[in-house]
């Protein structure tokens, strides 16, 4: 599924447009700046490419049903899909989303570069403390690299309404369900909201009996630089306001297989819910 603002061509073209016309006055700004500027562009042009197919792997939303009249296509990409699920178990390539990923990074590359370059300017220092400099400096970008997932959005299903209130109230009891969430899980993207009518009650003292199919969440956890770590499913009762089990599963496992072996993490076991 492509994202909602690529969806219009003409907002495709103006997204294309805008960033060629950003690429090419950057272009200029470092051959102004530096007489190596080609040997500069292609090594940027090399890493975008690279970073292009990284966000390829790790970035994935298999196919889900959560608001669609049947299974919905899933796509892998970030921040426009450079694949598209075929829904056997094969991906084809999007050649308009790896124009669009491509661009992406290599204007994010390019103004990364000239923000270095601005603060190196700026940030006088003795030929004594250089080496310092650019440790700390290099430090700082590794490690907003690294939090990435605190404050850059991941791929999803776009889901409204019910859908979009259980996929909340599984994000914001995960850690209830499992007893506590480990430090490695930055960040928790939505794969599918599944109903499980023949899901039988856990015996849980103080939890309402349910009146109902209950409902489970499946997550996917990524971990630092945005790599993906776990995925993690949440079952909500009939109401969707009460986590009444979860777990935690590798990647190679859906959430939906049952039974659930028994995770080998301490924070992933299964415990009543208060």
């Amino acid at each position: 599924m492509t994202p909602t603002w690529l969806q219009s061509q003409t907002n495709a073209f103006l997204v294309v447009s805008v960033g060629l016309l950003a690429l090419a006055l950057l272009v200029v700004w470092w051959r102004e700046r530096t007489r190596r500027w080609v040997y500069f562009l292609l090594a940027t042009f090399v890493l975008a490419a690279i970073l292009t197919w990284s966000a390829g792997q790790l970035f994935e939303v298999p196919d889900y049903l959560v608001g669609c009249p049947s299974l919905c296509q899933g796509w892998r990409g970030y921040p426009a899909p450079t694949a598209i699920s075929t829904a056997h178990g094969a991906w084809t390539l999007s050649l308009p989303g790896l124009l669009v990923n491509f661009l992406f990074h290599w204007l994010l590359l390019l103004v990364l570069a000239a923000m270095w370059s601005a603060l190196q300017q700026q940030w006088q220092t003795p030929p004594t403390a250089a080496l310092r400099k650019t440790l700390v400096m290099g430090f700082v970008l590794v490690s907003l690299w690294a939090l990435i997932p605190r404050y850059a959005s991941p791929p999803e299903p776009a889901v409204q309404g019910d859908p979009q209130r259980l996929a909340i109230n599984a994000k914001r009891l995960t850690a209830r369900a499992l007893g506590g969430l480990d430090w490695r899980i930055q960040r928790l993207a939505l794969e599918d909201v599944r109903r499980l009518p023949q899901r039988s009650q856990p015996d849980a003292p103080g939890l309402p009996l349910s009146a109902g199919p209950e409902w489970r969440v499946c997550l996917r956890g990524y971990t630092f630089f945005y790599a993906p770590w776990r995925r993690i499913y949440v079952d909500l009762d009939t109401t969707g306001a009460l986590a009444i089990g979860g777990g935690i599963l590798p990647l190679t496992q859906e959430c939906w297989s049952a039974p659930f072996p028994k995770s080998p993490y301490p924070f992933a076991a299964r415990q009543p819910v208060p």
